[in-house]
């Protein structure tokens, strides 16, 4: 199970936004992506929240196996990953995002962006949602975001609806909040 809200952020808002990141929020490149899965690293950290899949950004039902092919798949086909680190340097938040320009009757124009936030603390997610929306602007320059941020049932879904909508999106009321449910089914 995770939590997930749904803002619809219009693009004038889009470009009024906040957009200063917490320093604590390190965007990964695509070999420091690699070599923690390579490391186990990734591995280790994502098994406190799943015993054997964790679901993906780019999809509301896809999951990935926590082994190394699926991760490395997943960090690859990801738009962003970033990672809060604590002082002893380790991982204490790792997110994932996808960008996807929408082309239904409905919401033509529109970028759909997933957030998929695995951590224990609300400001980490907080400042991950911020992240993922300061390194988007330029890509969703001019068009309306339904941002959607899933997160783990850890962090209170009424608190954290609060945050966001105070700290990261100005304002903006949610859309929509609910608890998914990920049943995999794997080959």
């Amino acid at each position: 199970m995770q939590n997930c809200l749904v803002y619809e952020i219009p693009a004038v808002m889009m470009l009024q936004l906040e957009m200063s990141t917490s320093a604590a929020v390190q965007r990964l490149s695509l070999a420091e992506c690699l070599d923690l899965v390579n490391s186990g690293t990734c591995e280790r950290f994502l098994r406190q929240f799943s015993i054997d899949y964790v679901p993906k950004a780019n999809s509301w039902w896809d999951c990935a196996g926590l082994v190394d092919c699926d991760l490395t798949e997943m960090m690859k086909t990801a738009s962003h990953v970033m990672v809060t680190r604590n002082e002893k340097l380790q991982i204490c938040a790792i997110s994932f995002s996808e960008l996807m320009l929408l082309q239904t009757k409905l919401k033509s124009g529109t970028v759909q962006m997933q957030v998929q936030f695995f951590g224990t603390s609300l400001k980490d997610m907080t400042d991950h949602a911020q992240a993922h929306l300061s390194h988007s602007v330029a890509a969703t320059r001019g068009r309306d975001v339904d941002f959607v941020l899933n997160f783990p049932t850890s962090i209170a879904q009424d608190t954290a609806s609060e945050e966001i909508t105070e700290s990261v999106v100005c304002g903006l009321k949610k859309q929509a909040v609910f608890v998914n449910y990920l049943v995999c089914m794997y080959k």
